[in-house]
C-alpha cells in the first residue's frame, strides 16, 4: 500500500507514514490507546506513499497477542476510489440543491435580468466561481453573446462565438448541458 518493503515499516510510528497536516495525530494515538485497552477502533487515516502520493485509508485496529506480546493489530484498506465517489455524490447533491433553489428563483423573479443575476450569484459563487456566466443565443444569427452584466468568473468568454463552434456550440446544438473541467473556449 505504501510502496516500502516490509522491513522499512517495522518499528515506525504513525506520523512516519502520515500525510503532513492531514491527520489529527492526538486522536490517532488516543484510538491506539483505546485499542490496547481492548476497545476495537475504526478511523480514516491519510498516508503518504513512497512516491509522495497522499492517499486515504480506512483503518481498523484491535488488541491482539503476537509471540506472547500484547500488540495492536491493524487492518487498513485504501479508500481512494470510495473518496472520489463520495466527492462526486456530494457535488451532485449540491448541484441538485442549487437547481431546486434556482427553480424557486425562477418563480419569484420579477424579470429576466433579475433571474439571470440571481442564478449567476447562486451557481457562480457556489459551484463554479472561476468559470460561470451566461451566454445569450441570438435566435437569428445563431451567435452566442456573453451577457454584459452577469459573469461570475475571471477570464470568461468576452467575444461573440460563431454558431456551432466548440463545446458551447455543441451544447446549443444538442440542448444538453456540459461541464468539462479545465477547458476554456
Amino acid at each position: 500500500m505504501y510502496g516500502y518493503p516490509r522491513e522499512y515499516l517495522i518499528g515506525r510510528k504513525p506520523e512516519d507514514i502520515a500525510a503532513p497536516g492531514k491527520n489529527d495525530m492526538a486522536k490517532v494515538y488516543d484510538k491506539l490507546a483505546k485499542a490496547f485497552d481492548g476497545q476495537p477502533q475504526q478511523f480514516e487515516f491519510w498516508g503518504v506513499r513512497r512516491n509522495g502520493e497522499v492517499f486515504p485509508k480506512d483503518v481498523r485496529i484491535s488488541k491482539g497477542i503476537y509471540y506472547g506480546q500484547e500488540v495492536v493489530i491493524a487492518l487498513a484498506t485504501d479508500i481512494t476510489e470510495r473518496k472520489k465517489v463520495e466527492a462526486a455524490l456530494q457535488r451532485q447533491l449540491k448541484e441538485l440543491s442549487l437547481l431546486q433553489t434556482a427553480a424557486l428563483y425562477s418563480v419569484a423573479a420579477p424579470d429576466e435580468d433579475t433571474l439571470i443575476k440571481q442564478i449567476t450569484e447562486l451557481f457562480g459563487k457556489s459551484l463554479y466561481p472561476e468559470d460561470f456566466g451566461f451566454l445569450l443565443l441570438d435566435g437569428k444569427t445563431g451567435e452566442l453573446h456573453p451577457h454584459p452584466s452577469y459573469q461570475a468568473g475571471k477570464g470568461l468568454i468576452a467575444e461573440v462565438i460563431p454558431p456551432g463552434q466548440g463545446i458551447t456550440g455543441s451544447v446549443v446544438r444538442s440542448g444538453i448541458p456540459r461541464r468539462i473541467p479545465d477547458v476554456k473556449e
